[in-house]
């Protein structure tokens, strides 16, 4: 049912786009087509972005082709619409996924998830994810719309929620702040940053932002004194510190760019 829905969705949308555009883009994904029919109709962009699209649609002047173009494109750039269908694929007989995370896949050694990728899994912007999956799970498309202005941006949200435990089990979510800076001064005994980080207020963010950014946040009493007196624990950009301490350069990011 819920894969009927995104699919009509999916297909309703590019017959409009194909109308729309007289059968020159009859796809969301034809990025370069749509560049150029946007051009063509006073609507010039870098690129087809969720943020550039949003802030083209404050032009005054953008006229209603283009605005309509962008819309669809907004209501139809749902990349985890596409889990579904890789869900399907990976899932065996007893409605279970294996083989979906590989051990020591990144350079700090956490895990990475193939296939399916569940540590990327989209966070639901509905209010209420069990009605939206009751109303995809009708699979009628005119149910949905009916209640959401975005089928496929709701099927995307529930995405998440598909994911349930065995019965008599629960399901936690977590996460280390900071493992790998935290880590790294731990194998290289850097007493002082243990020390401070040890210290900190947990929602100091770990050392790093709260003393950056103090005298431009809410901190007050205490909390503001120490976190503008103490110096701070990370001056080097997160992604850089990461690349150096773990064996990485600016030059290999540059490279994997292009």
């Amino acid at each position: 049912m819920l894969r009927s829905v995104a699919e009509q969705a999916a297909t309703e949308l590019q017959e409009k786009i194909a109308t729309l555009t007289g059968g020159e883009i009859t796809s969301v994904n034809q990025v370069d087509r749509t560049l150029e029919w946007l051009a063509q109709h006073g609507c010039m962009l870098p690129n087809i972005q969720e943020k550039t699209l949003c802030e083209a649609l404050n032009r005054p002047a953008l006229s209603a082709p283009a605005r309509q173009l962008i819309e669809l494109r907004l209501d139809g750039a749902h990349a985890a619409v596409n889990k579904l269908t890789t869900m399907r694929a990976y899932v065996a007989a007893d409605h279970r996924i294996r083989q979906a995370f590989r051990y020591h896949g990144a350079m700090p050694g956490r895990f990475t998830s193939l296939g399916v990728q569940l540590q990327n899994l989209k966070k639901p912007t509905v209010p209420d994810t069990a009605a939206a999956i009751g109303a995809v799970r009708t699979g009628v498309l005119a149910h949905v719309q009916a209640r959401y202005a975005q089928p496929l941006s709701v099927v995307g949200d529930i995405t998440r929620a598909l994911i349930v435990p065995a019965p008599g089990h629960r399901l936690f979510i977590a996460d280390l702040s900071g493992i790998e800076s935290r880590g790294l001064a731990w194998l290289t005994n850097e007493q002082n940053k243990l020390a401070r980080l040890r210290g900190l207020d947990p929602l100091d963010d770990h050392g790093g932002v709260a003393h950056r950014t103090a005298d431009k946040t809410t901190l007050t009493g205490e909390r503001r004194r120490r976190a503008l007196a103490a110096p701070p624990i990370h001056r080097a950009p997160r992604g850089s510190r990461a690349r150096r301490s773990y064996g990485g350069c600016a030059p290999c990011r540059s490279r994997r760019r292009r």
